[in-house]
C-alpha cells in the first residue's frame, strides 16, 4: 500500500512537472511569436463587440420619442420655453386646420350642405379620389398617437430612466389625435369641393403642410433658427422605457470572464490534475 502511494504521489509530481513545463513552453514560444499580443487583440475586439451588442439590445427596449413638438410636451415641464413652443406650434396647426374646415362648411347650401359640385368631368372625379388617397398615406399624426397611447396604457413609461411621464404621453397623443382628425375631415371636404385637377392636388399639398407645422418648426429649432434654449432641447437624446424592460436589463448586463484559456488557473489546475492520474496509473 505505501509504495502505491508513494507511486501516486510521484505520477501526480510527475504529472505537475510537466503541466508546468508545458507551460513555460507554451508562454515562452507565444511570446517569441508575438502570438501573444494578437491573442490579447482578439479578446479585447470580442468584448468590443459583446458591449455593442449589448447597447444595441438595450435600445431596441426602448421607445424612442417622435422629432416632433409635440415631444416637448412629455420632456420639459410646462413653465419651461420648449413647453410653451410646443404650445405655440400646435395652437398654430390646429387653428389653421379648424378655419379651413369651418369655411369648407360654411360654403354649402341647405340642398348641398357641404357644397359638393355636380357634373364635375371624370378626370377631376378621378383626381379627386388620387387626392384623398394620398392625403391618407401622408398623414402620420393619427398612426403615431395611437401607438403611444397604446405604450401609454400598457405600461408605466419612464422618460431617461428618471421619471415618469406615461400620463403625459397619454395626453399629448390625445393632441395628436386632434390634429390629425382635422386634417382629414379637412382633406376630404376640400377635395370633394373642387372641381379642377390642379386644385385638387395643391390643397392636399396645402393642408399637409399645415399639419406638419410642429415637425417642421422642430426641424428648424433643432438647427438653431428659434435660440439656445429650443437647440439644446431637440437635440438632446430621449427614450421612454417601461419598469420591466429596465429591470430585464439589469439581470442582462453583467460582469464579463476576461483572459484566454491558456491563462485559466482552473482548467490548468484539472488538466495537472488528469495528467497526475494518468501517471500514477502507469
Amino acid at each position: 500500500n505505501e509504495v502505491g502511494v508513494n507511486d501516486g504521489l510521484r505520477g501526480s509530481m510527475i504529472g505537475n512537472n510537466t503541466i508546468s513545463e508545458i507551460q513555460q513552453g507554451v508562454e515562452s514560444r507565444l511570446k517569441d511569436d508575438g502570438l501573444s499580443e494578437r491573442l490579447e487583440l482578439i479578446e479585447r475586439r470580442i468584448d468590443d463587440f459583446e458591449d455593442i451588442k449589448s447597447d444595441s439590445d438595450g435600445d431596441d427596449e426602448k421607445y424612442k420619442l417622435p422629432e416632433s413638438t409635440f415631444s416637448l410636451f412629455i420632456t420639459h415641464h410646462p413653465l419651461s420655453v420648449p413647453f410653451a413652443f410646443a404650445v405655440f406650434t400646435t395652437a398654430l396647426s390646429t387653428c389653421c386646420l379648424g378655419l379651413t374646415l369651418a369655411e369648407s362648411v360654411s360654403t354649402g347650401t341647405q340642398g348641398n350642405v357641404l357644397g359638393i359640385p355636380g357634373g364635375v368631368s371624370n378626370a377631376v372625379r378621378t383626381a379627386q379620389f388620387f387626392g384623398a388617397i394620398v392625403g391618407v398615406l401622408m398623414e402620420d399624426e393619427i398612426p403615431q398617437g395611437l401607438q403611444l397611447i397604446a405604450n401609454g396604457l400598457a405600461h408605466e413609461l419612464i422618460l431617461n430612466g428618471q421619471k415618469r411621464v406615461h400620463y403625459r404621453v397619454i395626453s399629448s397623443s390625445f393632441l395628436r389625435l386632434i390634429v390629425g382628425y382635422l386634417f382629414l375631415s379637412s382633406l376630404f371636404i376640400n377635395v370633394a369641393q373642387n372641381s379642377d385637377v390642379i386644385s385638387i392636388f395643391y390643397d392636399v399639398l396645402a393642408l399637409e403642410f399645415v399639419e406638419n407645422i410642429d415637425d417642421t418648426a422642430y426641424a428648424l429649432a433643432k438647427k438653431g433658427f428659434f435660440g439656445k434654449s429650443l437647440l439644446i432641447a431637440t437635440n438632446q437624446r430621449y427614450t421612454l422605457e417601461s419598469p420591466e424592460e429596465m429591470s430585464a436589463t439589469v439581470v442582462k448586463s453583467g460582469p464579463r470572464r476576461r483572459g484566454s484559456i491558456l491563462r485559466d488557473p482552473e482548467s490548468l489546475r484539472r488538466n495537472a490534475s488528469f495528467v497526475g492520474l494518468m501517471a500514477s496509473n502507469n
